[in-house]
C-alpha cells in the first residue's frame, strides 16, 4: 500500500496512463526485472552478471521499450560511482562488463525470438511498416543516435536544462 501511495503521488504519469490498461502488470513486471538488472550487476560477481543478463532477457520479452530504462538505470549507477570517486580503472571496467551484459541480453534475447519463431512456424509482426532485423537494431545509424540522445540528456541534466515543447528553459 506504501508503494502504490508514494508511486501515486510522486509520479501520477505513470499512474494516470496505466491504471486503465489491461496489460499494466506486463509493463510494471518489465520494469521491475530492469531493476533487478542493474541490482544483479551491482553485485560486481560473475553469477550477478549472468543473472543480470537474465533478468534483461525478461524485461525484454515482456516489453522491449523498457531497455533504454535499463541502460539509463546502469549509467546512473556508473555514474554515482564516479561521484563517489571510485577508481576510473574501476569505472571504465564497470562500463565494458554492462555493455557486454546489455548487448548478450539483447542478442540472447532475439535468437531465442527466432527460435520460437521457427519452433512455431510464425511470423513476426511489423510495426509501423518496419520489420525488427538484427542489422536494423544495431546499425551505426541507431547506435549513433543512441549515444546522441544520451550525451544530450547528461547535458542537459548537468546544466540545469529541460526540455518543454520546442524551447530549452533553464530551472
Amino acid at each position: 500500500i506504501l508503494i502504490l501511495s508514494a508511486t501515486i503521488t510522486t509520479f501520477p504519469v505513470f499512474y494516470k496512463t496505466t491504471v486503465f490498461l489491461s496489460s499494466t502488470h506486463v509493463f510494471v513486471f518489465a520494469m521491475l526485472f530492469s531493476v533487478l538488472a542493474v541490482y544483479c550487476a551491482n553485485k560486481d560477481t560473475l553469477f550477478g552478471y549472468i543473472t543480470s543478463a537474465i533478468c534483461l532477457i525478461i524485461s525484454l520479452s515482456c516489453y522491449q521499450a523498457y531497455m533504454p530504462f535499463a541502460v539509463t538505470l546502469f549509467l546512473f549507477s556508473i555514474l554515482l560511482d564516479a561521484l563517489e570517486n571510485k577508481k576510473i580503472s574501476n569505472l571504465v571496467k564497470r562500463v565494458l562488463i554492462t555493455g557486454i551484459v546489455v548487448m548478450v541480453a539483447a542478442v540472447l534475447y532475439y535468437l531465442i525470438w527466432q527460435l520460437l519463431l521457427s519452433v512455431f512456424n510464425l511470423q513476426a509482426n511489423e510495426y509501423r511498416g518496419e520489420s525488427i532485423t538484427m542489422s536494423s537494431l544495431f546499425s551505426i545509424d541507431t547506435i549513433a543516435r543512441l549515444i546522441q540522445s544520451y550525451v544530450l540528456g547528461f547535458y542537459m541534466m548537468f546544466k540545469g536544462l529541460f526540455y518543454r515543447g520546442n524551447l530549452f528553459l533553464m530551472s
